[in-house]
């Protein structure tokens, strides 16, 4: 049984960005098929903005991230 994500609104898939790793490439913003990310506005990192729209069966953003810093924990990866 998965967990929901409290900083994700209870969404249990939804990717989640390590803050220390993130560059700010923007990779994730071109690879996201559903929008799910966003660019911060003080930090200049990505930022998951509509987890809602995270489709749990894709994993695109965590293969293509440069610097593997995104992580799905509701799903066990």
């Amino acid at each position: 049984m998965t967990s929901s994500h409290p900083a994700h609104g209870g969404v249990s898939w939804a990717p989640n960005i390590d803050a220390g790793e993130c560059r700010g490439c923007g990779t994730c913003l071109d690879e996201c098929p559903a929008g799910v990310f966003a660019m911060g506005r003080h930090d200049k990192g990505a930022r998951v903005a509509r987890p809602g729209d995270c489709r749990a069966t894709c994993d695109l953003c965590g293969a293509r991230c440069p610097e593997e810093g995104i992580s799905f924990p509701g799903r066990g990866r």
